[in-house]
């Protein structure tokens, strides 16, 4: 069992660096948004992707090794990391418990960093509604015509012929 306790805590410690990069760049995501940088900001967002992917092979392995421990220690089915961390020897109770609080640590960060991140892209693409809006607004104009003799309105056509 003491093989697959410090599989765990190697794997929390993986998950930690991951999320840690994911953080890092969730931040670097924040200036690109506020400089209007889309192709970086694609860049970015690809990098994410595969760090999803690194992030769910790793919750995939931290499942089947919690659930040997699981298995080993003859506890019930459902057992989180917090709960099965209570019975195991105290030594693997304080470096395990150290990784689980690093990694809700980040966790709590990444959130808001990602929460920022939404209310700046929403403000940018209210922005460019807005703009888009001021282009293709029908202006009234007052001029006078040969065919109409007298002052009437007449509608300028929009720029684009759809409305986003």
């Amino acid at each position: 069992m003491q093989a697959y306790v410090e599989e765990l805590k190697e794997i929390l410690k993986n998950e930690v660096l991951l999320y840690q990069t994911l953080l890092e760049l969730g931040q670097k995501k924040k200036e690109i948004i506020t400089q209007g940088k889309v192709k970086e900001l694609d860049q970015i967002t690809q990098v994410e992707q595969s760090l999803v992917l690194k992030i769910g092979k790793e919750e995939q392995t931290r499942e089947k090794v919690v659930e040997m421990i699981r298995k080993e220690v003859s506890l019930r089915d459902d057992i989180t990391v917090s709960e099965l961390i209570y019975h195991l020897e105290e030594e693997d109770q304080q470096a395990l418990e150290v990784e689980r609080q690093n990694l809700l640590s980040i966790l709590g960060s990444i959130k808001e960093t990602n929460d920022l991140n939404k209310v700046l892209i929403q403000d940018s693409l209210e922005f460019i509604k807005f703009n888009l809006n001021l282009l293709t607004r029908t202006e009234e104009t007052g001029s006078y015509s040969q065919n109409r003799g007298r002052n009437q309105a007449t509608q300028r056509n929009n720029l684009f012929d759809i409305k986003i």
